[in-house]
């Protein structure tokens, strides 16, 4: 009798020490499945951030910061690292909050998980799961073989398919690929949601010149409004960008 009660005890305690373990990876599932679907998602027209500013810990790391975009610009921000241009990324998709400032997305407050849901977020390293390349563009969701295509293109995987296929398995944290070719499986990620704005962490940066340049070119061809940050990019590059934002120095509300 003693057996029968104590094994379930030392049974349930053992499953919740292994939950614990892996509560890091859930959450950097839930972190990757904001960019998925969602019963209702908003489109956004316009984001306005009035006097915007962040502090970690106590550092700030910005202040004072207005923007403007409205749907179909391209906007760069750009700083030296540990001005907190990720953090602004994080901020603008709901993932933490302004520490001072004013943020209104289609002229008015929205949740964090509206906000969530309502942008694209392609980050820099991305969360790559032990599975197929297909499942690592679609996270598990329904997508059509036209719309898994047009990421495929639009991220310039199109090489990588046609020689292992979608249903090769990439391994744990993506090890039988290069890291351009995880990052081009981010991208993807981020442009099969088909959100009307993708923010982009350095969406290249492991990228050669020749296959960036193909990435931005289809980038900048759609009508999707794109706010990418980067420590550096070539005058010739700035020219395409309808605003360029230096966060060290800061810049006044675009009207």
């Amino acid at each position: 009798m003693s057996n029968s009660i104590l094994n379930p005890i030392f049974s349930i305690a053992g499953s919740r020490n292994r939950l614990k373990t892996t509560e890091s990876i859930f959450k950097k599932i839930e972190g990757v499945h904001g960019n998925q679907g969602s019963d209702h998602v908003i489109t956004v027209q316009e984001i306005l951030l009035k006097d915007g500013g962040i502090a970690v810990q106590g550092k700030k790391l910005f202040a004072g910061l207005n923007l403007k975009v409205k749907k179909g610009q391209k906007v760069l921000i750009m700083a030296p690292s540990g001005f907190g241009k990720t953090q602004l990324l994080y901020a603008l998709s709901g993932f933490r909050k302004f520490s001072t400032g004013q943020y209104l997305v289609n002229n008015q407050e929205q949740s964090p998980k509206t906000l969530q849901t309502a942008f694209a977020f392609i980050k820099q390293n991305p969360f790559i799961f032990d599975e197929s390349i297909r499942f690592n563009i679609t996270m598990g969701q329904e997508y059509s073989d036209e719309e898994v295509q047009a990421a495929i293109t639009g991220s310039a995987l199109d090489d990588l398919i046609s020689e292992k296929g979608l249903n090769y398995v990439v391994g744990e944290d993506g090890k039988n690929l290069s890291g351009g070719q995880l990052q081009r499986i981010e991208i993807a990620r981020g442009l099969i949601t088909n959100r009307s704005f993708i923010l982009a962490d350095e969406m290249t940066s492991a990228l050669d010149n020749l296959t960036a340049e193909k990435v931005y070119q289809k980038m900048f061809e759609s009508d999707k409004t794109l706010i990418e940050v980067a420590h550096k990019v070539s005058k010739e590059e700035l020219d395409r960008y309808n605003q360029v934002i230096h966060l060290d120095e800061l810049t006044s509300l675009d009207s």
